[in-house]
């Protein structure tokens, strides 16, 4: 392996490094600083075949209205449910997605369509996005009702967590969110938008109408939040922001199993083809070629001195990067999972990066646009 190609390598990750590190730690939404304004709200929650989580979840948002003393709205959007969850015993409006549009079937993820919907019907000046498998903290609504009145943002993107669990892939895969969190912090600090999560999100219901919604998006599966994401941002580059609060963090269940975790980060990274801002792709690129590297000089460090420096100083960057975001994020500092996060996640990438291809091309003959 040239040693020059080995050192801008290095140089590359030593870079990328301190950038998503300084990006993070000094980011701060511009405010507007016109004092608190007032606005209405809705809060919208598509849900298909859901649990007790829902119920759960919708009850602890009403709490939290009661603490805040405000009436906003609460739309349950239920998308084809097929089993036998009681949604009039929610103390919320539901909406039935196959009530409003019969050619709206039940083949696909109509999350776009629901929230459509629910922006249609709703007349507030906010939209608040929440998925019916999260949990919030109590401080939640108060929390993000305050970053909107403050800041007005268009866009303003909330924190998801996976709940820490005591097996190691369950923590790893709760690094590896906070991880992806932070960088996507950084990065919109540099006015690179990447990536924000569907499951805890709010924009303004007119800049929403502004961008056209998802029009034109619709045949492509999933992509509610990044897509809107960076619509929003190229209208209004300087009024998208990132709630970065941990309570104001929503959270959910970890993947249980390995090819879980696979189908769930494919159908996250499959959409990458088809955003309309340039550069995740050639980002997500750039990502897997660092893999095949690093499993590169995997097979040969036995006889390369230099492929040894250059894993040590990938170890060494990752391990920086996981203590320093352990600063912000409360979970446990584990030497051995840190480092077995470590030593794995450069396979995991490779892996994550075949089998999302794999997926994308053998699918690709069943896709009709609608």
């Amino acid at each position: 392996m040239s040693s020059l190609f080995l050192f801008f390598c290095a140089l590359s990750l030593l870079m990328t490094t301190l950038a998503i590190v300084i990006g993070f730690w000094q980011y701060r939404p511009t405010s507007k600083a016109l004092g608190s304004s007032i606005f209405t709200y809705t809060i919208l929650i598509p849900t298909r075949n859901p649990d007790k989580n829902l119920a759960a979840l919708v009850e602890t948002i009403n709490s939290q209205l009661l603490q805040i003393q405000r009436q906003i709205s609460i739309i349950v959007i239920n998308d084809h449910s097929s089993n036998d969850f009681d949604f009039g015993s929610l103390k919320a409006s539901v909406l039935n997605l196959s009530d409003e549009d019969t050619r709206i079937d039940s083949f696909k993820n109509n999350k776009k369509e629901s929230i459509n919907l629910g922006v249609q019907k709703s007349s507030s000046d906010y939209i608040i996005c929440l998925d019916s498998d999260v949990t919030i903290p109590s401080k939640w609504l108060e929390r993000t009702i305050e970053e909107i009145e403050k800041n007005e943002p268009k866009f303003l993107a909330g924190l998801h967590r996976f709940d820490t669990r005591a097996s190691f892939m369950g923590q790893c895969i709760t690094i590896e969110q906070d991880l992806l969190t932070a960088t996507s912090i950084a990065t919109l600090h540099w006015n690179i938008p990447t990536m924000c999560n569907g499951a805890n999100m709010a924009f303004e219901r007119k800049a929403f109408l502004e961008v056209d919604g998802y029009n034109g998006l619709y045949a492509i599966t999933g992509g509610d939040d990044m897509l809107l994401y960076h619509r929003i941002f190229m209208k209004y580059p300087k009024e998208v922001h990132y709630l970065k609060s941990l309570d104001a963090a929503v959270s959910s269940r970890s993947p249980d199993t390995f090819l879980e975790l696979l189908n769930q980060r494919a159908r996250w990274m499959g959409k990458s083809f088809q955003y309309e801002v340039p550069w995740i792709l050639p980002i997500l690129m750039i990502i897997s070629l660092a893999a095949i590297q690093l499993y590169m000089s995997a097979t040969q460090i036995s006889i390369h001195e230099s492929d040894l420096s250059y894993w040590a100083l990938y170890a060494g960057l990752l391990l920086f990067l996981i203590g320093s975001f352990s600063r912000y994020y409360p979970y446990q500092r584990n030497g051995i999972v840190w480092l077995g996060f470590v030593l794995i996640y450069p396979f995991y990438i490779l892996v994550l990066a075949i089998f999302m291809c794999w997926r994308y091309f053998t699918t690709l003959p069943s896709r009709v646009d609608r």
